[in-house]
């Protein structure tokens, strides 16, 4: 076999930095030698070995039998199996996560038996490795001497932790043991699940961890385990954290890394998270059972839950969650064998036996509300698994939700930060932003009024760009300005050019006389563009410090364009003008609000050291700027919502240091006050957005929890409601993927389309 094959073979074989798993029996004729991966490296191994001890029934070591195999570039290595094995390897691994190769190695354990199909070494054989050792010699136990049946229970009870209910099967129904994984036979095909499961668990010990901290937690585990099957509070704990929806396992990052590592296998972002409890309630994600944008007053009927083997003969009741949003939401449960049913409260529970369906129907009383319902087993467990939600005897086993968002397509291509823009005839305008780690010009299109093929790719725009603009000027032509194209030697933030929706053509603005090259009179990156009402003109405000050949430096700049009047063609250019900037303060990242006077409000913003606090009005009526006190947090990547009552509402941000913050604030333009709101933001974020709804209320989704959102870091998925009667927020749903630095715009049905952010090719709406 060639090196390629033999490398691409190993690279499906081989999952998270500590989980590569896998390298089934790949017996020749001889069929006594067998190569195992060691699942102590992804990629490349810089160093490892693999000890191989002959032991016997009850896994004690037989003298005179070990061996030493020193891993090969893959973490391959030659076994000659024996009734039963003991395996440890050690060896330096590669943490998708931080796209790093460890700075020190691992040690993992593992286990076989000559009849087991394949050797495996990963995080999971690890964790229930000591604990098959005190199972197996239990006097008096049914596992005593019995390593199968001692194997068995130990995995269980690993899999139990991480609120896996029952044997690990993959989407075909399949048992998939821990010692039987084989990564070779690739993702999303018949053994998909397993790789993503490994991807998932592996990850909840990498994430925050490096190789010291890692090997503790590990050790933390087998040691909890061993004797009782129990993990103590301070071990769970810290795995139970590591899942948190806000600053846990980034899956989107995690699988656009794995899928361009291990080519051709493709990784999706939901099929890891399936195996993940990211909002720490109990239940995994595969039995997170959703209904989308569903219609009040309308009975749905959820996915339907099936019966496990380790349910077999319990109790099951459902219940209301009773922070849901849907308070009143009626449910049925059937149970398809005995064909009883019982009603949301039931104080009569069902008893379920294994391969029961169980079949939910609930209606929603809530047009866009966001309500759960869960489904306990009554049993009573061993010990608690996590006392937060395992409280008595009670457990949680799937739930059941409605959530007001839902998956629109996909772009050709995941972008970072590109402009979103609403044309006129509805459809939507997706241009530039970050690609592949470089500013894109891509151009693609959305029509929410195609039942098929709702994306289309466009004409490139005229240079790349990211940290640019997009405005939809008056005669339905979109002004693109600015932005990072990476090319100092002809800087984009000094650039402009209009998209004609009728032509599909991009212009390229006319030199302007004040700079000789470019047509904005300054260069802008990060900066603020907004259609005046009054005059149809558009206000360019600030931007980040850009310094390049003909292109002044500034972020205090404030310029107006002036389209050409009545012209709905290429060549329609317009001018650009200087504006009075004595009081403008140094700001990018700000936000600026065009108010029911048709002033504009510039608020927060960083002037390149800290966050800006000032804000200030500008009237296009008479070309002037006034101050108007200063928010009541400094922050910049914040939001900035026109309420219906002419107030502006001011959400999250970054502080010093790039913290995400919860304040909130509203400006009242009749006080030109600056007051906190009554109760904070549920969710630390920044680089969210905030979208007015029809009913007034305002929608806050995604962000990120700190700076390193590009880094794959503290992506947000959860969202949440503004309502100004109540001066309060209230979470409400989750995106589809967790995603920052992205679009969002009111489309003509009613519903937020919402589009980009850091590896995420799908959009979605919000009904």
């Amino acid at each position: 076999m060639s090196r390629f094959a033999v490398k691409l073979v190993m690279v499906l074989g081989l999952l998270m930095g500590i989980a590569g798993c896998g390298g089934g029996s790949s017996s020749t004729s001889t069929a006594t030698v067998v190569s195992a991966v060691s699942g102590v490296a992804q990629g490349p191994v810089l160093s490892g070995s693999v000890k191989i001890q002959e032991v016997d029934s009850s896994l004690t070591p037989v003298s005179g039998t070990l061996v030493s195999k020193t891993m090969t570039g893959l973490g391959i290595f030659s076994a000659t199996p024996s009734k039963y094995m003991d395996l440890n390897a050690t060896g330096n691994y590669f943490d998708e996560l931080l796209n790093v190769t460890s700075t020190g190695p691992v040690t993992l354990s593992s286990y076989a038996i000559n009849s087991d199909a394949s050797l495996n070494i990963n995080i999971l054989t690890t964790l229930a490795y000591q604990r098959i050792k005190t199972l197996i010699n239990k006097a008096g136990s049914l596992t005593q001497g019995n390593f199968l049946a001692a194997r068995l229970q130990a995995e269980k009870e690993v899999l139990n932790f991480f609120h896996i209910r029952d044997p690990f099967l993959d989407q075909y129904g399949n048992v998939i043991n821990f010692g039987s994984m084989d990564m070779a036979k690739g993702g999303n095909t018949k053994y998909g699940d397993a790789n993503n499961f490994m991807a998932a668990i592996s990850s909840l010990f990498e994430f925050n961890n490096s190789f010291d901290k890692l090997s503790t937690l590990i050790t933390g585990f087998q040691s909890d385990i061993q004797d009782n099957g129990c993990i103590n509070t301070n071990i769970g704990t810290t795995l139970i954290n590591n899942a948190s929806s806000v600053v846990g396992v980034n899956t989107t990052a995690l699988a656009t890394n794995l899928s361009a590592e291990y080519t051709p296998v493709t990784f999706l972002p939901t099929d890891i998270s399936n195996w993940l409890d990211q909002d720490k309630d109990g239940v995994i994600g595969k039995y997170k059972l959703s209904v989308a944008q569903a219609a009040s007053g309308t009975q749905s009927t959820f996915q339907s839950y099936q019966v496990g083997v380790a349910d077999n003969n319990e109790s099951y009741s459902i219940i209301n969650d009773p922070a849901s949003n849907d308070p009143n939401a009626s449910a049925t449960i059937t149970n398809s064998t005995t064909g009883m049913t019982a009603s949301i409260g039931s104080l009569l529970p069902l008893t379920v036996h294994t391969g029961d369906t169980i079949i939910v129907t609930r209606t929603p009383a809530l047009e866009h509300g966001s309500s759960m319902a869960y489904l306990q087993s009554t049993a009573t467990k061993p010990c608690s698994i996590d006392t937060r939600f395992d409280t008595g005897s009670k457990q949680n086993v799937a739930r059941f939700e409605f959530n007001p968002f839902a998956p629109e397509g996909s772009l050709t291509t995941a972008r970072t930060s590109p402009t979103v823009t609403l044309l006129q005839d509805g459809r939507v305008l997706i241009a530039g932003g970050m690609v592949a780690g470089a500013a894109s010009k891509l151009v693609e299109l959305y029509d929410p009024a195609q039942t098929n093929n709702k994306w289309s790719v466009l004409k490139t725009m005229n240079v790349a760009r990211v940290g640019h603009t997009a405005t939809l000027l008056n005669d339905g032509q979109v002004l693109v300005v600015g932005g990072d194209g990476g090319d100092k030697a002809s800087p984009t933030a000094g650039t402009a050019e209009l998209y004609n929706p009728t032509t599909g053509i991009w212009t390229a603005l006319t030199a302007n006389s004040k700079s000789n090259t470019y047509s904005p009179v300054y260069g802008h990156v990060y900066h603020t563009a907004t259609l005046l009402k009054n005059t149809g003109q558009v206000l360019v405000v600030g931007g980040n410090l850009f310094a390049a050949s003909n292109v002044l430096p500034t972020n205090t700049s404030a310029e107006i364009y002036t389209p050409a009047s009545g012209v709905l063609a290429g060549a329609s250019t317009g001018t650009w003008s200087i504006h009075n900037m004595n009081s403008l303060a140094l700001r990018y990242n700000h936000t600026a609000t065009v108010l029911n006077d048709g002033k504009v409000l510039i608020a927060g913003g960083f002037n390149g050291n800290i966050p800006v606090s000032s804000a200030e009005l500008f009237n296009s009526a008479t070309n002037t700027w006034t101050t108007v006190g200063s928010s009541v947090a400094a922050r910049y990547k914040h939001s900035a919502t026109l309420l219906n009552d002419g107030r502006v509402l001011i959400t999250g941000g970054a502080t010093t240091g790039a913290a995400a913050i919860t304040s909130a604030e509203l400006y009242d333009t009749v006080l030109k006050t600056w007051t906190a709101t009554k109760f904070p933001l549920g969710n630390a974020r920044f680089n969210h957005v905030a979208q007015l709804l029809d009913d007034g209320n305002v929608l806050i989704a995604g962000g990120t929890t700190n700076n390193n959102s590009l880094n794959n870091i503290g992506l947000v998925s959860g969202a949440e409601l503004y309502y100004p009667a109540t001066d309060s927020f209230i979470a409400n749903g989750k995106l589809t993927y967790p995603r920052a630095a992205f679009g969002a715009v009111m489309l003509n049905t009613g519903k937020v389309f919402m589009a980009g952010g850091f590896g995420v090719t799908a959009a979605e709406t919000f009904k």
